[in-house]
Parts: C-alpha cells; structure tokens; sequence
C-alpha cells in the first residue's frame, strides 16, 4: 500500500495545547453563543442568583457572551475528491466540499497502517520548548483553563480534537494570519473517529487528505449549514475574537510582571512566534 501524507489545517477560534491532556497536543473550539442584547440582559440571571445566595462570579456561559463576539460553529470540512466511506457519520455536500458541523465531539485521526518498518510506530507531537501553553490573561505566572473547558466533560467545547501521532506546524496565510497545520503519516487511508456519549462514528477518506477543522462565524457556513435563526435579535457581535479566548481563562491569582517589548512599552497580549504550533489561532491573548 502507498504511503501518504494527510494535512489538517485548524483554522479560527481553536486552543491548542499540550497541558491539557499530558503527553497530547489537544484542540479545543470553545462554543460561542449568541451574543448579549445588552448588560441587563447579560446581568439578568446573575442578579437572581445574587438575590438567592448572595454574591456570585460570573459563570463561564456569562462570560463567554459578554465578550460579545459573533457566534460561531464549529466543523469539519473535507474536499468531495478526498471522501470515501462513512460508518454513522453522514457528511452534507455543499458545493463540492463536504460540511459536518460539530456539537460536543471527541475526534481523532486514526492513519491506516504504512507498509514499512515505520508503520507498527508512533509518530508523536512533541512539546520540546514548552512554548504550547494555555492562553495569556494579562501576565499571569501559571494561566488555568476554566473547568468547562477541561477534561473529562469539556461542558462548553464544541469540539475536542485529539492530535496524537500527527506533526504539527505552523502554515503562513494571508492578512499575516497563521493557522496551525497537523501531518498525518498513512499507508493510503486516515479514519477520522468522533465520540460522544455512547456513540461511535467515523469517516474514511484519502490518505494525501486535506482537511481543515474550524470554529468560525456561522455567518460564513454555506446558508443550507446555519442554525435558522440561532440568533434572532441578538445583533451580530462585534467583540474581539480575543476575548472568547480570555473568556476560557480562570480570573489569574499569580500575577507578575510584564516584559518590555521595546516598542509599545509593557504587552502581554500577544506572545511572539518562535516555533511549529505557534499560531494566531491559539495562545491568545
């Protein structure tokens, strides 16, 4: 059997990490609701529990929609040349790409095996400068993720992607926009397997795939893909994207200090770029 190499370009509002699930580089899509009308309405059920028990933190549902940005969904798309079969997992071919949109999965990339010495090993994604951390909230000395975004449940995920046995990179895109690319070495097929609850599913498709997982405005899925009406009355949202990634992060009690950029003075936003995996797409802020 020929070998082959799959691509999975991870493209929008995806944290990728390896301290969520040690030894594993794991893509979490955070799900983006609808925003809020206004801060009453944000406030509404807060002020009730406030009421009810006294003073309470902000859920992480609350958060998320107060960081006002524009709902998103997240999906998996495959090129029609690249599918093959499915096993419970019917995709919906739009245009000449195949669309799944994504509710709470677990996925991972299972390649078939290679005709060589190679194919009874695995490949591993390998955090060797510990630069795949969680995101940045200000400057805090240890970040953690909000429980619903962790293991086991991942109560708020809209996806959880595995990438176990890939190779991951960074891919350069227009608009000095960087995407996370992961490498599947195969022996002519990949099985891409979703868990949720008791249920099992998989597609089959080419070995030399392209694929791209996404978690992005729904506004940009093909008409017959959107929710209808998923956010009628809600406005469109106009928050920075960054803010779903602090909206992920618990309240930091390690503060320290900032470092010097040179040019604006003291920024914590954005880390600099210094290897694969390293993208636009996570470690915000």
């Amino acid at each position: 059997m020929a070998t082959a190499t799959a691509v999975v370009n991870v493209v929008g509002l995806v944290l990728l990490s390896f301290q969520i699930e040690p030894g594993k580089l794991v893509a979490i899509a955070p799900r983006i609701p609808c925003p809020a009308q206004d801060r009453t309405e944000l406030s509404s059920s807060m002020q009730k529990r406030t009421r009810d028990a006294g003073p309470v933190e902000p859920s992480a549902a609350d958060v998320m929609r107060a960081a006002n940005v524009e709902e998103h969904a997240a999906t998996l798309l495959i090129p029609a040349g690249d599918y093959r079969s499915n096993n419970g997992w019917a995709p919906a071919l739009v245009g000449g790409t195949y669309y799944v949109r994504l509710d709470g999965e677990r996925i991972r990339f299972i390649p078939s095996p290679r005709a060589s010495r190679r194919a009874n090993v695995e490949t591993k994604v390998v955090n060797e400068s510990n630069d795949l951390g969680l995101p940045h909230l200000g400057c805090c000395r240890i970040p953690q993720l909000r429980e619903e975004y962790m293991p086991p449940n991942y109560q708020l995920a809209a996806a959880v992607v595995d990438f176990s046995g890939g190779r991951a990179h960074a891919c350069d895109q227009p608009y000095q926009r960087q995407d996370t690319i992961v490498y599947f070495d195969n022996g002519g097929t990949l099985t891409i397997e979703a868990k949720k609850g008791t249920t099992t599913k998989q597609i089959i498709v080419d070995g030399g795939a392209h694929l791209t997982v996404q978690n992005m405005p729904t506004g940009a899925l093909p008409s017959a893909l959107r929710a209808s009406a998923a956010c009628a009355g809600a406005g469109g949202g106009n928050g920075d994207h960054r803010g779903a990634m602090r909206a992920m992060v618990k309240k930091c009690d390690q503060p320290m200090p900032c470092p010097t950029n040179g040019k604006t003075g003291h920024d914590c936003t954005q880390p600099a770029p210094s290897i694969d995996a390293r993208c636009s797409n996570n470690q915000w802020p």
